[in-house]
């Protein structure tokens, strides 16, 4: 079976979606987001998860997976270390960082905030399983 190859639908699907973000996507940094993607798929893909499970283990949107796969979305190193650290890969951050070359987005200068955010889900997460389980043992009691 031979690799795929998007028809012109889908390639100007994604010429507009590139287009069309907020800091769109210049055509010089595409073959490092296709290269990128493409890496990210077979390296989730050997490990045997769905982007989905990949998402919610690197605590990121499907569709964010999704996009990064597919070239249409920049992202940004300490992503690209939770992916790696998703999949347990930890020698994985450097050779995605590397192919992303200058398509690299910046860190965002709210880095800490967003962290924070991630560990309140991560506490809220642990307390509502938690009690769920408190909850079983009780009603098997």
């Amino acid at each position: 079976m031979g690799r795929y190859r998007p028809d012109s639908r889908t390639a100007n699907a994604r010429d507009a979606q590139r287009s069309s973000s907020r800091r769109p996507i210049d055509s010089a940094e595409v073959p490092f987001l296709e290269a990128l993607g493409t890496r990210l798929a077979e390296l989730r893909v050997a490990v045997g998860v769905s982007q989905a499970t990949l998402a919610e283990r690197a605590e990121l949107a499907r569709s964010t997976v999704e996009r990064i796969e597919g070239g249409t979305r920049r992202t940004r190193r300490s992503t690209l270390e939770r992916i790696a650290e998703a999949l347990d890969r930890s020698g994985a951050t450097e050779e995605l960082v590397a192919l992303v070359g200058p398509a690299l987005a910046p860190e965002s200068a709210y880095a800490d905030r967003i962290e924070g955010r991630r560990a309140r889900r991560r506490r809220r997460g642990r307390a509502e399983r938690t009690g769920t389980q408190l909850l079983a043992v009780a009603l098997v009691r």
